[in-house]
């Protein structure tokens, strides 16, 4: 469905319940916005607010914050972007982290 979207709201971040990951919607291109409330996934999202590529809106604040980015598409379009392009730096970090484990047993004579 993000991939359809015009702006996204991560849910589960206007109350204390942790959010939910906003590489979803970033994968995309998509225009991020969540709430105040995104423990569950703090590394990442404060990569993208470091990097202009998601917005943080309280309950009260997140209707303007919507119409905002929906009435300002060439906006809307940069921080989408920002948000892919974080999505790019933040891919294959799995992969990574294996490669490194496999490194550290191959350098004490494990198989890895």
């Amino acid at each position: 469905m993000y991939s359809l979207a015009a702006v996204a709201f991560v849910g589960g971040s206007l109350v204390p319940a942790g959010g939910h990951n906003p590489l979803e919607p970033a994968q995309f291109g998509i225009p991020i916005i969540m709430g105040p409330n995104y423990a569950n996934f703090r590394a990442i999202t404060e990569d993208l607010l470091a990097h202009n590529a998601l917005r943080i809106a309280t309950p009260d604040e997140l209707p303007q914050a919507l119409i905002d980015l929906l009435h300002d598409p060439l906006a809307a379009a940069v921080m989408g972007a920002r948000a892919r392009n974080v999505f790019v730096q933040q891919s294959g970090a799995t992969a990574r982290c294996v490669q490194t484990l496999e490194d550290l047993l191959a350098e004490r004579g494990r198989p890895a």
